[in-house]
């Protein structure tokens, strides 16, 4: 099998636990109080700075059968 194309993507419900559970450890801010904070824009917004460089949470990759490439 050969890599045709890496690539990474965040989830959204995924970046907010991430975000909550790094508050939680690093100012003791509960996870109820954090989750009731963000919002849906600032979320999308850093999923899509995370995917743009290549740092999302999945890491996905595509194969392909070596004989088969274009």
């Amino acid at each position: 099998m050969a890599v045709q194309r890496p690539y990474s993507y965040s989830l959204p419900e995924s970046l907010i636990y991430s975000i909550c559970l790094w508050r939680r450890y690093r100012w003791f801010v509960q996870h109820k109080l954090t989750s009731l904070v963000l919002n849906d824009e600032p979320i999308a917004r850093k999923t899509k700075e995370l995917e743009s460089r290549h740092e999302g949470e999945a890491i996905i990759v595509e194969l392909c059968h070596p004989q088969s490439r274009n």
